[in-house]
């Protein structure tokens, strides 16, 4: 009888919450804009009572809505902005589910860009880690489109879709809160996912070379029959605003570096091997002719196909020469993505002087020497 009691009171309890939900807009998407207008912001939250299928008044044919709805206002300042967005829902905004934060690629290169992540940041109860997504185009137009390709939530679809890219090594996993505090960090700068829709709603240019078949940017890639948001490469912020893209096989030998990937695919010379990292690679400064320069070592397992013999190719040699080109790639847009600041600040015995030391500049022009050593085994083997 006092189990019984208590359930009946603890239902009592959780009548309010349907309440709450009811008044509520649970926001799943928020992009941002910047031109000279000012800033828009765009939303993509459920809509409960939607019928399953809505007219775009701006499209040329209708569109499945999936229960989702897209909100767009434009203001003049970042607090014009979120006030229309109040103002124009008929309920309260809550971030609390919030999954990502789609940035267009010219808010993300401008100057304003730690600043719009500062405003999101202090959103009430926004989910800090959401993931952040520059995207070709502008988020308004990328938020229009997105859609759930597999499922019914789009929540659902985001999370898994972008921890399965990450695990693969195509996109970098920047929340809302290690981008803040990478860049607010004097020795470590932050990679970006990308993402974009196929060009013009048709199949992407095959840019990338047989042997690297994601040497691509988002939207390029050659695939047909599908609507889905391609996120893929990153972008790689450096200081001073400065910044570079990398696509998604730029973005996997960064992931190989810093052993944040379990295998990587890689074509030699028309062969085709999986890259496993062997232990942790080993990053140091060391003085050369009167400058720093940056050293890596990369232990590496290499597997072959059981079925074929060892291979001849130079495969520690290609590796190398390709992270030399990736660390040359960051180093011009000033970008330490992968912390070599961190060895040059321990250098100093406070923060403020090593600030003053000018590492930026120092980082930029380092001469680069990397060396891979290579483990073969057999598929299947261990």
């Amino acid at each position: 009888m006092k189990k019984v009691l208590l359930l009946l009171l603890c239902t009592c309890f959780l009548t309010g919450c349907s309440d709450n939900l009811s008044q509520s807009l649970m926001i799943i998407s928020l992009g941002v804009d910047v031109s000279e207008s000012g800033y828009t912001l765009s939303i993509k939250a459920p809509n409960y009572g939607a019928t399953g299928k809505s007219s775009d008044q701006q499209g040329s044919q209708s569109q499945s809505e999936e229960n989702y709805l897209t909100l767009s206002v434009t203001g003049v300042t970042w607090e014009h902005a979120m006030s229309l967005l109040h103002a124009a829902t008929p309920r309260t905004l809550r971030f609390g589910q919030l999954r990502e934060v789609i940035l267009s690629l010219e808010a993300a290169q401008s100057a304003q860009l730690y600043d719009i992540l500062t405003q999101v940041d202090i959103l009430q109860n926004v989910r800090t880690h959401a993931r952040v997504i520059v995207c070709q185009g502008t988020a308004q137009d990328f938020l229009k489109n997105q859609k759930s390709a597999i499922g019914k939530r789009l929540s659902t679809y985001l999370d898994v879709t972008l921890d399965s890219l990450r695990e693969k090594g195509y996109i970098p996993t920047a929340t809302l809160s290690s981008l803040l505090r990478d860049l607010g960090s004097a020795w470590r700068d932050p990679l970006i996912a990308c993402a974009a829709f196929a060009r013009e709603n048709t199949p992407g240019a095959d840019e990338g070379v047989t042997d690297r078949p994601v040497d691509q940017l988002a939207g390029t890639l050659p695939v047909e029959g599908s609507a889905m948001g391609e996120y893929i490469g990153a972008l790689a912020v450096g200081s001073d605003g400065q910044t570079t893209l990398l696509t998604g096989y730029q973005v996997q030998l960064y992931h190989l570096i810093t052993g944040k990937i379990n295998s990587m695919p890689l074509g030699v010379e028309g062969q085709y091997f999986d890259v496993l990292p062997r232990g942790k690679s080993k990053m140091r400064l060391q003085s050369e002719n009167g400058q720093e320069a940056l050293w890596l070592h990369l232990p590496v397992t290499v597997e072959y196909s059981a079925f074929r013999e060892a291979p001849s190719v130079d495969i520690a040699g290609h590796l190398q020469r390709e992270i030399t080109q990736l660390i040359h790639t960051l180093q011009a847009a000033s970008c330490d993505a992968l912390g070599y600041g961190g060895l040059a600040a321990r250098q100093h015995l406070t923060l403020f002087s090593f600030v003053q030391s000018d590492w930026e500049t120092r980082y930029r022009h380092a001469p680069v020497h990397v060396s891979v050593s290579v483990t073969l085994r057999q598929q299947g083997r261990t």
